[in-house]
């Protein structure tokens, strides 16, 4: 299947698939964080894109990625 795809808020027209940068971006817009206080960050790992804590290797919490993105849809 696809996966998240990301759409200009201005006209609608232009949408592409979402980068790890983007999906990056829009969690920490919605100031959500891993459960030690570090950001979440986007990585592609060999099952597809999840998020992982930004305190790794000191805390190796993950998130799969519709769970983020259903607070995102929110």
């Amino acid at each position: 299947g696809r996966g998240p795809r990301i759409a200009c808020t201005a006209c609608g027209a232009f949408e592409r698939d979402a980068e790890p940068g983007d999906l990056t971006a829009a969690v920490r817009s919605l100031g959500l964080r891993c459960t030690c206080g570090a950001e979440w960050r986007c990585r592609k790992g060999p099952r597809g894109l999840f998020f992982g804590c930004a305190g790794y290797p000191g805390c190796r919490n993950t998130q799969q990625l519709g769970v983020l993105l259903r607070a995102l849809a929110r």
